[in-house]
């Protein structure tokens, strides 16, 4: 009787492992889709501050050419209202490009939360793994000793 109840436990505990063991496969592969966001949003952050820096650049240049033309011709009034319209449409853009840097961000942080919960629950889940491999010993000693 005691031989059949280990070998039953035996068995739950290769059915525990088993699980725990898929559990790290589904962790492990959650972590690496969530590595893989991240690096998305790490370029697309990434591209986005080149946009706002070349819009700035864009918008800096527009003022430059505001002045020159100011000193230059004040009869080129249409030209200059053109660039100050040009600098708004700068900022705007300065300005979403800023917006989708801080949304990216807010991501990013989030993402790295999420794969340090995948992390932990990997650990967690390869100790639990562990402890029933210890287990299964165990139980493959006393059932030895048994016989």
């Amino acid at each position: 009787v005691a031989n059949t109840t280990a070998e039953k436990q035996i068995q739950e505990l290769v059915v525990a492992k088993e699980r725990a063991e898929e559990q790290v496969k589904d962790a492990l592969a959650a972590n690496e889709a969530i590595q893989a966001q991240l690096q998305e949003l790490i370029s697309a952050k990434a591209s986005a501050e080149n946009r706002a820096q070349e819009t700035l650049v864009t918008k800096e240049a527009a003022e430059a050419q505001v002045q020159e033309l100011i000193v230059a011709n004040t009869t080129a009034e249409k030209q200059i209202q053109e660039l100050v319209v040009a600098k708004e449409r700068a900022e705007e853009q300065v300005k979403d490009a800023l917006a989708a840097n801080e949304a990216i961000q807010a991501q990013l942080q989030e993402l790295i939360s999420a794969k340090a919960s995948a992390e932990n629950r990997a650990q967690e889940t390869l100790v639990t793994k562990e402890a029933a491999e210890a287990q299964v010993q165990e139980l493959i000693v006393a059932n030895t000793t048994a016989e």
